[in-house]
């Protein structure tokens, strides 16, 4: 076997990012901090949108919303 280099070591976590089937997902939706000033608030995004996989911990597109959900209300 040959010298080894730091080229030839895989991120083990990249292999299994690539791998997850992404099943079991979550959702965050923005969260917003208001804070009083004297004069009104200012609201500030405290937390961002986010989609990632549970499994791999990867961080997913956010999905279009099914418009079929939307129209049956």
């Amino acid at each position: 076997m040959g010298r080894v280099t730091i080229y030839d070591v895989v991120d083990m976590k990249e292999v299994h990012q690539a791998e997850c089937e992404h099943k079991n997902t979550t959702y965050q939706p923005t969260e917003y901090h208001e804070t009083d000033v004297g004069v009104g608030t200012i609201t500030h995004i405290s937390i961002h949108e986010s989609y990632t996989c549970d499994d791999c911990d990867i961080e997913l597109d956010i999905p279009e919303p099914d418009e079929d959900v939307f129209r049956n209300r």
